[in-house]
């Protein structure tokens, strides 16, 4: 069984933790739905190690640019002085 929406939302999401440099074991929630022709991306990452630290995020914008909002999340991301876990 295949849905076309359900792996847009799954590539948006995997597309975020990749470019944290994320992996299964990082701090990185990532929810991606399709409301209304529209894709949102909300993000919450954690501090390495389990502190305290969360910061969120959201995109919003046309399904056909997908990349786009995790792009416009990933920098949202970024201006909260979240860059990403080392590898």
């Amino acid at each position: 069984i295949h849905d076309p929406q359900t792996k847009l939302c799954v590539d948006a999401e995997r597309s975020l933790v990749m470019a944290l440099n994320g992996d299964c074991l990082s701090p990185i929630a990532a929810l991606a739905e399709i409301e209304g022709g529209e894709l949102h991306l909300r993000a919450a990452v954690g501090a390495a190690g389990g502190g305290l630290l969360l910061v969120k995020a959201q995109g919003r914008g046309p399904v056909s640019a997908w990349r786009e909002v995790v792009a416009s999340t990933r920098q949202s991301l970024a201006m909260q002085g979240i860059q990403g876990f080392g590898r």
